[in-house]
C-alpha cells in the first residue's frame, strides 16, 4: 500500500490501481464514482492528491497531471461521490486556497497553505 498523502485525520492511500480514505486505524472505504471503485487513469491524467473527513462524509482534492488544473470532490461516509465541491480551477483560484486550510496542505505547491 502506497501513502499518497497523510496530513490531517484522514490518509489517502493507493492499493494497486484504487484508492482509499483511511483513518489513524486503517478502516475507511474505497474512492467511488458512480457506485463503483474508481480507479487510476480512469479520468486520464488526473489523480487525487489529499483526502480530510468532511461532516459525515469526505472532500477529495484532485489534479489534472502536471497541468495547473484542480477540482475538490464532495464524498458519502462510504466513498462515493456526490458532486463537486469547486470548480475546475487553476491553482490560484481562491476556492482552492480555501480549500488548502481544512485539507491542512499546500495543494497548489505555492509554497502555501491558504489564501
Amino acid at each position: 500500500m502506497l501513502t499518497i498523502e497523510s496530513f490531517g485525520a484522514t490518509k489517502l492511500d493507493q492499493l494497486g490501481n484504487q484508492f482509499f480514505l483511511h483513518d489513524a486505524g486503517g478502516a475507511g472505504p474505497s474512492l467511488k464514482y458512480q457506485g463503483v471503485a474508481w480507479v487510476e487513469g480512469q479520468f486520464g491524467a488526473w489523480k487525487p492528491i489529499g483526502a480530510e473527513q468532511a461532516g459525515s462524509g469526505y472532500q477529495v482534492a484532485w489534479k489534472n497531471g502536471t497541468a495547473d488544473q484542480y477540482v475538490v470532490w464532495n464524498l458519502d461516509g462510504n466513498g462515493n461521490y456526490l458532486g463537486n465541491a469547486t470548480g475546475y480551477v487553476a491553482g490560484s483560484d481562491a476556492s482552492l486556497k480555501a480549500a488548502e486550510l481544512a485539507f491542512q496542505q499546500d495543494l497548489n505547491s505555492d509554497g502555501i497553505v491558504g489564501p
